[in-house]
């Protein structure tokens, strides 16, 4: 154990390990410290999180009333590489909100109480290591108190509204009303959790102001097979398109948010539409680094188990309000559509190469008996249901012709070293189509190796959709994403052209 008065040495490259651990959220530094902090707060069972914010001394200090540490605790927090939290344990990392505070620090000043050890020390950079001495500890109550003193004099952790802004992003089950009951019922926090920013208590507050709520609604969310409650959700549409970052559900477990999910579904409003989904028992199931869920595995079926138990709830939700696109369309229109460009790429050379049509075709097949010979030849295989599977393979499946994979496939020469025979074969070229819902990608189609994707969370999308103009929209999409992909120079001219194919059918 760590003796108190002596100094110990990370030992490592702290600036560079410090670094790469920060360089796994997709947030800033500042959010960093302050969401992890949180975290282990409230795995230590706080009821109460103070965060101060000190200009004069341009330092951050957070305490809780939580357990504290223990000695062996306290060494570990202070160790880089040690990670005493395991998956399941809880929502926090292994101290990493007071480890990467030494990006913005010059010092870092810990204490903590459990029973009747109290323990301090003070952590500071020397040269690209870090080192901390132990001393007697200020606690005079069970709980841990960390200061942060920051290097600059202007950073948001000095600011009360940024602190809260930040605590309402990442935490804000904790603070809605009627969640905050749930979480005591379930006895997830049986005695509240309570935040205390500049002194002042924050008032429970909703997701959205009434008045920016057009409709809304909460749903409890019951277990895979019973009626048990495992959880509580609350969906919103709101009168006008929300910041990209509140779209889609939240998923939280033990109060804190861990990403935003479409949940799979088309909603037309998909812009005004946000909500929250508290699942304590998603706290299994987080990564090790608690930034979003295992999606494989064992543990990962479980988890979408669960995720589909919320999904549930929300489409449910959303049929009621008519937001959610007819999954039936969905399914059947790229078929049509298929045809239709089929029909179009026959009299548009430019086109064709890309998306051409079913034909029967005569293909050379290896026959012993054949009267004809050819050679095998690597190259793209452009037949639909064939395989890569060398023709010199006895008794093999063999590539007939062209297809969508590398591969390959014969071809008839004069005097080739395969005998073969002719086989009718049904062959396709070029690109699917597939309708798709990409709420982050600004692009209404785009053509990707041999599929065409359409986008139904487009704004065009949703918009033709409401006035059942959806169908035509989906063709002009998909002749705008294969004349960009085209290879001629004017794809503008050949679009008019092709929306001229179109006409005349």
């Amino acid at each position: 154990m760590p003796l108190r008065g002596q100094t110990h040495t990370s030992g490592i490259n702290a600036r560079r390990l410090l670094q790469q651990m920060a360089d796994i959220y997709s947030h800033a530094i500042e959010e960093t410290v302050l969401v992890e902090a949180v975290a282990n707060a409230l795995d230590a069972n706080a009821k109460n999180i103070w965060i101060e914010s000190d200009p004069k001394a341009h330092a951050l200090i957070i305490t809780d009333d939580g357990g504290g540490m223990s000695e062996q605790d306290f060494a570990d927090y202070h160790d880089l590489a040690e990670s005493t939290k395991t998956r399941g344990s809880g929502i926090g990392f292994a101290g990493l909100g007071a480890k990467v505070a030494h990006q913005l620090a010059r010092k870092v000043k810990t204490d903590t109480r459990r029973g009747s050890t109290s323990l301090g020390s003070d952590w500071s950079w020397r040269g690209d290591s870090l080192v901390w001495k132990q001393r007697r500890g200020t606690m005079k109550k069970t709980g841990t108190r960390v200061e942060v003193q920051l290097q600059k004099h202007e950073s948001p952790l000095l600011d009360a509204k940024w602190l809260e802004g930040c605590l309402t992003t990442h935490y804000g089950p904790l603070l809605e009303p009627m969640m905050r009951q749930q979480y005591i019922f379930q006895g997830v926090y049986p005695s509240g959790i309570e935040f205390h920013v500049g002194g002042v208590r924050l008032e429970p507050r909703a997701m959205l102001g009434g008045a920016a709520i057009e409709s809304s609604a909460y749903r409890d969310i019951y277990a895979p097979r019973g009626k048990k409650v495992i959880g509580r959700a609350f969906f919103a549409l709101a009168k006008r398109p929300l910041p990209e970052r509140m779209r889609g559900v939240a998923l939280a477990t033990m109060g804190k948010v861990i990403r935003y999910d479409s949940m799979g579904m088309n909603p037309r409003s998909a812009d005004r539409l946000t909500g929250w989904a508290e699942v304590p028992g998603l706290v299994e199931y987080l990564t090790t680094n608690k930034l979003d869920f295992i999606d494989h595995g064992a543990p990962g079926a479980r988890y979408r188990q669960l995720r589909t138990q919320v999904q549930k709830q929300y489409a449910a939700w959303l049929a009621e309000l008519g937001e959610n696109i007819d999954a039936a369309e969905a399914k059947r229109a790229p078929k049509a559509l298929e045809r239709e460009l089929a029909d179009i790429a026959k009299v548009l050379p430019e086109l064709n190469y890309l998306f051409g049509h079913r034909e029967r075709t005569q293909v050379p097949a290896p026959s012993p008996a054949g009267v004809g010979t050819a050679e095998e030849v690597q190259g793209t295989l452009l037949t639909e249901g064939t395989t890569d599977v060398p023709v010199t393979n006895p008794g093999g499946d063999f590539p007939p012709g062209p297809g969508p994979d590398e591969g390959f496939h014969l071809e008839e020469v004069a005097n080739g070293d395969v005998p073969t025979t002719a086989r009718s074969r049904t062959s396709r070229r070029g690109p699917r189509v597939q309708l798709v819902h990409e709420p982050t990608r600004n692009q209404m189609s785009w053509l990707d190796a041999d599929s065409v994707f359409v986008n139904t969370a487009h704004s065009s999308y949703i918009r033709a959709y409401r006035e059942g103009n959806s169908k035509y929209h989906q063709r002009v999409a998909a002749l705008v994403a294969l004349c960009r992909g085209s290879a001629g120079d004017d794809q503008l001219e050949l679009l008019e052209r092709a929306m001229g194919a179109w006409g005349r059918r």
